[in-house]
């Protein structure tokens, strides 16, 4: 049972609570700041954080709804449920982005790119530090049990306590998901303050980034929610094959179209598929040969990381002059 922080008369706040408020302290400012040094208007910089934090929360809970309708007698109940373990963080990434198309549209700002930069550090520090309110929940825990001494006895292993009492270890892929985000919040906040030009970089990387982690850190979780129709990919994998897949076709079509190395960025895309066809059918391995999880999340990691820098490269390309690209 999670542990009491603060007991005041009939009132009992939990660490979990803390983290949460924390967490969203932390994304809320963040986002202030980063959209004032995008030099977004006045009044964008203070719609974006309000508006992508309500979507952001009530598309998150709708989605863990959608999973765990069980558990809830209706929709009114899933979403004034004070649970902090109860959310999909999909809706995170689609909440910031409906919150910025809506300012587009209504031309409270005009630079969507700026937009999608000024969330994209905020995004990967909210996700990786509410990530650690599982630290005090049972969710988020990989679904392969841990024996090695030298890892039961770290961070990384949780031990969990069954019906019966026994215990075991399973991999705490909630800490997991906070260094790997932690990590993505500095390589995209150096890319967005190393750009003068906010053309959405920041914000390509980061959906690359998170995409291509969440997509092997959610094949370790035993609690992963899943469509009605798909019982295979979870929803978070399937979000994050779409956005590696999107970044992937816009950057090709800007490169075709502005006649930038055609064969090579044709090679490019192929190459990208053939990745994300290995990832998916890894994971197919995975769920199949648990035995060998080791090995296989070993050749999805290489498969993820060229799902990144495929893209990046093709992004490189497409920005080059057409001059310039006949020349290399």
């Amino acid at each position: 049972m999670e542990p009491v922080a603060i007991i005041f008369h009939n009132i009992q706040i939990y660490w979990s609570h803390i983290i949460a408020v924390l967490t969203a302290a932390v994304w809320f400012f963040s986002v202030l700041a980063f959209a004032s040094a995008a030099k977004i208007r006045t009044g964008a910089v203070v719609l974006l954080p309000v508006l992508a934090g309500a979507l952001s929360f009530v598309l998150s809970r709708l989605l863990y709804w959608y999973t765990a309708a069980e558990s809830y007698a209706d929709i009114k109940t899933a979403l004034t449920d004070p649970d902090p373990f109860a959310f999909n963080v999909t809706g995170v990434i689609a909440g910031g982005v409906l919150a910025a198309l809506f300012i587009r549209l209504i031309r409270l700002e005009k630079r969507l790119p700026a937009l999608f930069d000024a969330l994209a550090v905020p995004a990967a520090a909210g996700i990786g530090l509410h990530s650690l309110v599982f630290f005090f929940g049972e969710g988020f825990k990989g679904n392969m049990m841990i024996t090695d001494p030298a890892v039961t006895g770290s961070v990384f292993a949780t031990a969990l306590t069954d019906s019966r009492g026994n215990i075991t270890y399973r991999l705490s892929s909630f800490f997991v998901c906070f260094l790997c985000m932690i990590l993505i919040a500095v390589i995209t906040s150096l890319i967005f303050f190393i750009r003068k030009e906010k053309d959405g970089t920041a914000a390509g990387v980061f959906l690359l980034l998170y995409s291509s982690s969440q997509f092997i850190i959610d094949s370790t979780r035993y609690d992963s929610g899943y469509f009605s129709f798909n019982g295979f990919v979870s929803i978070i994998q399937i979000f994050s094959g779409v956005c590696i897949l999107g970044i992937t076709i816009y950057y090709y079509i800007c490169g075709i179209m502005r006649k930038i190395h055609r064969v090579g960025m044709t090679v490019l895309f192929i190459l990208q598929i053939l990745a994300m066809g290995a990832a998916g059918y890894l994971e197919y391995l995975v769920q199949r040969h648990g035995d060998r999880a080791s090995g296989i999340y070993l050749y999805m990691t290489a498969a993820c990381v060229l799902m990144v820098i495929l893209p990046c490269v093709m992004g490189t390309f497409s920005r080059m002059k057409p001059e310039t690209a006949k020349e290399t």
